[in-house]
Protein backbone atom coordinates (compact mmCIF):
# COMPACT_ATOMS: atom_id res chain seq x y z
CA UNK A 1 0.00 0.00 0.00
CA UNK A 2 1.37 3.27 -0.85
CA UNK A 3 1.37 6.20 1.47
CA UNK A 4 1.03 9.69 0.38
CA UNK A 5 2.18 13.08 1.89
CA UNK A 6 -0.20 14.65 4.25
CA UNK A 7 0.50 18.21 2.92
CA UNK A 8 1.34 17.58 -0.85
CA UNK A 9 -0.32 14.45 -1.49
CA UNK A 10 2.85 13.07 -3.68
CA UNK A 11 3.48 9.63 -2.51
CA UNK A 12 6.33 8.78 -0.06
CA UNK A 13 9.06 6.46 -0.34
CA UNK A 14 12.03 5.98 1.44
CA UNK A 15 14.02 8.77 -0.37
CA UNK A 16 11.48 11.40 0.27
CA UNK A 17 9.88 10.38 4.25
CA UNK A 18 12.24 10.94 7.19
CA UNK A 19 10.24 7.21 8.82
CA UNK A 20 7.33 5.26 8.45
CA UNK A 21 5.75 7.15 11.24
CA UNK A 22 5.40 10.36 10.03
CA UNK A 23 3.13 11.02 6.92
CA UNK A 24 5.05 13.80 5.33
CA UNK A 25 7.19 14.10 2.96
CA UNK A 26 10.75 16.04 3.55
CA UNK A 27 10.25 19.02 1.57
CA UNK A 28 7.27 19.95 3.19
CA UNK A 29 8.34 19.19 6.79
CA UNK A 30 11.02 21.24 6.07
CA UNK A 31 8.48 23.77 5.15
CA UNK A 32 6.84 23.33 8.37
CA UNK A 33 9.62 23.87 10.46
CA UNK A 34 10.85 27.02 8.88
CA UNK A 35 7.44 28.78 9.00
CA UNK A 36 7.52 27.54 12.92
CA UNK A 37 10.84 29.19 13.62
CA UNK A 38 10.16 31.97 11.33
CA UNK A 39 6.62 32.69 13.94
CA UNK A 40 8.44 31.94 17.17
CA UNK A 41 11.20 33.95 16.19
CA UNK A 42 9.34 36.88 15.59
CA UNK A 43 7.47 37.12 18.45
CA UNK A 44 10.99 36.76 20.73
CA UNK A 45 10.46 33.09 21.81
CA UNK A 46 13.07 30.17 21.16
CA UNK A 47 12.94 28.77 17.97
CA UNK A 48 13.21 25.30 19.74
CA UNK A 49 11.17 25.45 22.85
CA UNK A 50 8.51 28.34 23.72
CA UNK A 51 10.83 30.05 26.17
CA UNK A 52 11.74 33.65 25.56
CA UNK A 53 14.97 34.09 23.62
CA UNK A 54 18.42 35.75 24.07
CA UNK A 55 19.15 39.10 22.77
CA UNK A 56 20.06 38.99 19.18
CA UNK A 57 20.16 35.11 19.23
CA UNK A 58 17.07 33.00 18.03
CA UNK A 59 17.33 30.65 21.19
CA UNK A 60 16.87 30.94 24.73
CA UNK A 61 20.26 29.95 26.99
CA UNK A 62 18.94 26.72 28.39
CA UNK A 63 18.65 25.93 24.73
CA UNK A 64 22.16 27.32 23.37
CA UNK A 65 24.10 25.41 26.32
CA UNK A 66 22.56 21.96 25.38
CA UNK A 67 23.19 22.25 21.82
CA UNK A 68 26.55 23.58 22.76
CA UNK A 69 27.02 20.48 25.18
CA UNK A 70 25.39 17.81 22.35
CA UNK A 71 27.98 19.50 19.88
CA UNK A 72 31.33 18.91 22.32
CA UNK A 73 29.79 15.49 22.63
CA UNK A 74 29.77 14.49 19.02
CA UNK A 75 32.40 16.90 17.33
CA UNK A 76 34.00 14.16 15.98
CA UNK A 77 30.93 13.02 13.50
CA UNK A 78 29.59 16.72 13.40
CA UNK A 79 33.06 17.69 12.13
CA UNK A 80 32.97 14.47 9.69
CA UNK A 81 29.91 15.52 8.63
CA UNK A 82 30.71 19.23 7.42
CA UNK A 83 33.73 17.72 5.58
CA UNK A 84 31.49 15.66 3.14
CA UNK A 85 28.94 18.31 3.25
CA UNK A 86 31.41 20.58 1.81
CA UNK A 87 33.04 17.94 -0.49
CA UNK A 88 29.68 17.20 -1.99
CA UNK A 89 29.23 21.01 -2.37
CA UNK A 90 32.74 21.32 -4.27
CA UNK A 91 31.76 18.34 -6.65
CA UNK A 92 28.50 18.98 -7.79
CA UNK A 93 30.21 22.60 -8.90
CA UNK A 94 32.57 21.43 -10.39
CA UNK A 95 30.23 18.61 -12.32
CA UNK A 96 28.62 21.56 -13.38
CA UNK A 97 30.99 23.70 -14.73
CA UNK A 98 32.18 20.44 -17.38
CA UNK A 99 33.47 17.87 -14.66
CA UNK A 100 36.50 17.12 -12.44
CA UNK A 101 39.15 18.86 -14.84
CA UNK A 102 41.09 21.94 -14.91
CA UNK A 103 39.61 23.49 -18.11
CA UNK A 104 43.36 24.66 -18.79
CA UNK A 105 46.09 21.76 -17.81
CA UNK A 106 43.96 18.83 -17.43
CA UNK A 107 44.28 18.15 -13.44
CA UNK A 108 42.20 15.51 -12.36
CA UNK A 109 42.76 15.62 -8.59
CA UNK A 110 39.75 17.19 -6.83
CA UNK A 111 41.69 18.50 -3.67
CA UNK A 112 43.99 20.44 -6.58
CA UNK A 113 40.79 22.04 -8.38
CA UNK A 114 38.72 25.28 -7.30
CA UNK A 115 36.21 28.08 -9.53
CA UNK A 116 37.49 30.62 -10.83
CA UNK A 117 35.62 33.87 -12.01
CA UNK A 118 36.51 34.27 -16.02
CA UNK A 119 36.07 37.89 -16.56
CA UNK A 120 39.07 37.84 -13.25
CA UNK A 121 35.99 39.74 -11.24
CA UNK A 122 36.24 37.30 -8.00
CA UNK A 123 37.68 39.53 -5.02
CA UNK A 124 35.28 42.11 -6.44
CA UNK A 125 32.15 39.65 -6.43
CA UNK A 126 33.04 37.71 -3.25
CA UNK A 127 33.28 40.83 -1.34
CA UNK A 128 30.00 42.49 -3.01
CA UNK A 129 28.27 38.53 -2.06
CA UNK A 130 29.72 39.00 1.30
CA UNK A 131 28.27 42.29 1.83
CA UNK A 132 24.88 41.30 0.67
CA UNK A 133 24.69 39.32 3.74
CA UNK A 134 25.24 41.59 5.97
CA UNK A 135 28.93 40.69 6.45
CA UNK A 136 31.55 43.21 7.49
CA UNK A 137 34.80 41.52 6.23
CA UNK A 138 36.54 40.88 3.02
CA UNK A 139 36.34 38.88 0.01
CA UNK A 140 38.08 35.76 1.98
CA UNK A 141 34.25 35.03 3.60
CA UNK A 142 32.77 34.12 0.49
CA UNK A 143 35.08 31.94 -0.74
CA UNK A 144 35.76 27.88 -0.67
CA UNK A 145 32.33 26.32 0.51
CA UNK A 146 30.34 29.16 1.18
CA UNK A 147 30.73 30.10 -3.21
CA UNK A 148 29.82 26.72 -3.94
CA UNK A 149 27.11 26.71 -2.12
CA UNK A 150 26.14 30.15 -3.56
CA UNK A 151 26.87 28.83 -6.84
CA UNK A 152 23.99 26.08 -6.33
CA UNK A 153 21.68 28.19 -4.98
CA UNK A 154 21.89 30.04 -8.35
CA UNK A 155 21.91 27.50 -10.41
CA UNK A 156 25.52 27.81 -11.57
CA UNK A 157 25.38 30.99 -13.07
CA UNK A 158 27.54 31.55 -16.09
CA UNK A 159 30.90 33.21 -16.09
CA UNK A 160 32.57 30.26 -14.02
CA UNK A 161 34.68 27.44 -15.19
CA UNK A 162 36.78 24.80 -13.30
CA UNK A 163 40.51 25.46 -12.97
CA UNK A 164 43.61 24.08 -11.02
CA UNK A 165 44.59 26.23 -8.10
CA UNK A 166 48.13 26.87 -9.87
CA UNK A 167 46.24 27.71 -13.18
CA UNK A 168 44.05 30.25 -11.18
CA UNK A 169 47.28 31.57 -9.58
CA UNK A 170 49.14 32.11 -12.47
CA UNK A 171 46.21 33.67 -14.55
CA UNK A 172 46.16 36.52 -11.86
CA UNK A 173 49.80 36.77 -11.87
CA UNK A 174 51.06 37.78 -15.23
CA UNK A 175 49.29 34.78 -17.16
CA UNK A 176 48.90 30.99 -17.04
CA UNK A 177 52.48 29.59 -18.42
CA UNK A 178 50.28 26.56 -20.30
CA UNK A 179 48.45 29.13 -22.07
CA UNK A 180 51.46 30.41 -23.23
CA UNK A 181 53.22 27.14 -24.26
CA UNK A 182 49.52 26.99 -26.41
CA UNK A 183 50.07 30.83 -27.68
CA UNK A 184 53.77 29.95 -28.56
CA UNK A 185 52.93 26.17 -30.39
CA UNK A 186 50.39 28.11 -32.05
CA UNK A 187 52.12 30.73 -33.67
CA UNK A 188 55.21 28.59 -34.75
CA UNK A 189 52.67 25.85 -36.14
CA UNK A 190 50.53 29.02 -38.16
CA UNK A 191 47.61 27.68 -36.61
Amino acid sequence: MTRFCRDCSCPLSGTNCYDKVRNICKTCHKKNVSKRREVLQSKGLCVLCPRPAEEGSPTCADCKKRNLQRYYNNKGAYTSQQRERRQRLKLEALVAYGGAICTCCAERHTEFLTIDHINEDGAAHRRQLALDRGWNTDARSMAGSQMYFWLKQNNYPSGFRVLCFNCNFAKSHGGCPHERERATIAQETGT
